[in-house]
């Protein structure tokens, strides 16, 4: 009885990071039982077990497909972010440097709503 189709699946569930969140534990419950029976089976599993075992790969490779979009969703708003301490820290050593009051903080919540418009649109 070999161990290649368990160690397949829990090498893809890892790279994948979907054990991260619970939200893909039945799928991935699901997908490592068919994976040991298909090495119990050897070389002839049978077609059932066969096609469930097919099923579920593409059941989760539809959830990595979910969770690689979430993760660029999140590194974009990251990103955002820091571009954003980045202006206002950048507005406020000009506004200060150039001797203008300490105001600046009232203007800049609406250029930087312009700003991350624009960047939505480019990106």
């Amino acid at each position: 009885m070999g161990q290649a189709n368990i160690r397949a699946v829990n090498k893809t569930v890892k790279a994948l990071k979907l054990d991260e969140n619970g939200r893909y534990a039945a799928n991935i419950e699901l997908l490592r039982t068919l994976a040991r029976q298909m090495d119990a089976a050897g070389d002839d599993p049978s077609t059932r077990l066969s096609a469930a075992f097919l099923s579920a790969l593409k059941d989760i490779q539809r959830s990595s497909q979910v969770v690689v979009q979430v993760q660029q969703e999140e590194r974009r708003r990251e990103l955002n972010d820091d571009e954003r301490r980045e202006i206002r820290d950048t507005a406020k050593a000009a506004a200060t440097s150039a001797g203008e009051p300490d105001n600046w903080v009232d203007y800049l919540p609406d250029w930087l709503d312009d700003f991350e418009r624009y960047l939505i649109e480019v990106l």
